[in-house]
């Protein structure tokens, strides 16, 4: 098991090296099948995380065998990587408040320029859509980590356009502001 994912800092691919010893490879590789489908890691990614994971004291080398190139390092968490991933665990992630979106800012701008606003948000609102379909037909695809993961995107997606609907309505009022 791999304890990261994409939202967190992908550089720390294990936030520990896993249950069992592996090879950076077989990490890569386990990383990308439960996390990365969209975005899998580069190799240089993983060594390097490996490398300050070691550094830091959270993985050791367990063994090193032979290989058709470099020798293959196998790597196992140690008792304070343990210890920090239990701590990452049990630490809520912040919630993002998205209070200064780019959207919201060109929404202003538009309006402050004399642009269409409304053109952007329909254009947006489109946008926003064909996303929504395109993760729909993808979690239709999916395992259940596939189908959690587009539920979480999607459910992101349903609050923008409530956004975007909200904004649409009250445009009149903020150019207004705006102008002012």
């Amino acid at each position: 098991m791999v304890y990261s994912a994409p939202h967190v800092d992908r550089t720390d691919l294990p936030r520990a090296a896993g249950v069992q010893p592996r090879h950076g490879y077989d990490l890569k590789r386990a990383y990308d099948e439960r996390f990365g489908r969209s975005r899998p890691l580069h190799f240089g990614q993983v060594y390097a995380t490996l490398s300050r994971l070691l550094k830091n004291g959270l993985v050791e080398v367990d063994g090193v065998e032979p290989g058709g190139g470099p020798d293959r390092k196998r790597y196992a968490i140690t008792d304070a990587g343990v210890t920090d991933v239990s701590r990452w665990l049990a630490q809520p992630e912040k919630p993002e408040p998205y209070l200064q979106s780019t959207l919201y800012a060109k929404v202003v701008l538009a309006l402050m320029t004399g642009r269409p606003a409304a053109d952007l948000l329909d254009s947006q609102r489109a946008e926003h859509l064909r996303l929504m379909r395109e993760l729909t037909r993808r979690k239709s695809d999916g395992d259940l980590a596939e189908q959690l993961i587009c539920d979480h995107a999607l459910f992101h997606l349903e609050a923008d356009l409530r956004w975007l609907e909200l904004t649409a309505a009250r445009l009149d009022d903020l150019a207004k502001e705006v102008s002012a």
